[in-house]
């Protein structure tokens, strides 16, 4: 049975900070094994696709329409550094929380000590944050090197692939806390939330072009929102009530998100 801290002497906003050490001295050790996930794939498919659809389409008058005069390479970056954030953010809100609640039980460790269980769950939804503005970043600055990137606005628009990445994060985290001591069930959220998310949200192609049942679908998912806000402001054409209604909708999920994980992980660690 999980002993919940007593006598805290650690100040709220410093909690959290500690949890962050603690992940970055760990990742430290192992940041090689999340390279490819991370990085590399998506760096491969904005080669491929961005890159080589590009050359294939040429000046195709249609294609121009829907990109707004820019290549699709350019059209394309924004929204693969949405989806790397996302699935950076969603693998680092599976299995390793589940592992730190039931296998290595690192979180009854932590919650031994002063840090309370709020802190140690503020803690974890900022060092996935840092995970997903990391890659953002990364893959930013090698867009930019492959010609990608033409406007330094593509810095705010980091901060909205790592807004989007953390909408969904933050509801999954709650998710796996509940999946302790039972059947994990993450196929269902990879293979049937997250990759159709990435394939129907607008990555590749615009949403105008899906069915209407199939728009309202992508509507109502996070990456669709941070794509249009990333993709917006890096090719500039981003209209600022349209920014409002992006910005609103993925802070909502956001704090209902973490106030869902707050809850779950105070009653996970102080049963």
């Amino acid at each position: 049975m999980a002993v919940a801290s007593i006598g805290r002497v650690v100040p709220a906003w410093q909690g959290p900070l500690l949890y962050v050490e603690y992940s970055w001295t760990w990742y430290k050790r192992s940041w090689r094994s999340t390279i490819v996930s991370s990085v590399v794939n998506p760096l491969l498919l904005l080669l491929s696709l961005g890159v080589g659809m590009s050359i294939f389409l040429g000046s195709n008058p249609k294609i121009a329409e829907f990109t707004g005069g820019v290549s699709y390479l350019v059209w394309l970056a924004p929204a693969l550094m949405t989806t790397a954030a996302l699935q950076t953010a969603t693998f680092e809100s599976t299995y390793p929380i589940l592992a730190n609640f039931q296998w290595v039980r690192i979180y009854q460790g932590i919650n031994a000590t002063p840090l309370s269980s709020r802190q140690i769950a503020g803690g974890t939804l900022l060092w996935i944050a840092l995970r997903a503005f990391s890659v953002s970043a990364v893959f930013a600055v090698i867009a930019t090197l492959l010609g990608a990137v033409h406007s330094w606005a593509v810095i705010p628009a980091v901060l909205c692939s790592t807004l989007g990445a953390m909408a969904f994060s933050v509801l999954v985290v709650a998710f796996a806390v509940t999946r302790v001591d039972k059947q994990p069930g993450f196929e269902v959220v990879f293979r049937l939330i997250m990759m159709p998310m990435m394939l129907f949200a607008g990555t590749y192609y615009p949403v105008e072009t899906l069915p209407v049942w199939a728009k309202a679908i992508a509507w109502v998912t996070p990456l669709w929102h941070s794509t249009e806000l990333s993709r917006g402001l890096s090719l500039g054409t981003l209209d600022p009530l349209s920014a409002l209604g992006h910005l609103t909708y993925l802070v909502l999920l956001i704090v209902l998100g973490t106030w869902a994980t707050m809850r779950l992980f105070v009653k996970e660690l102080e049963k």
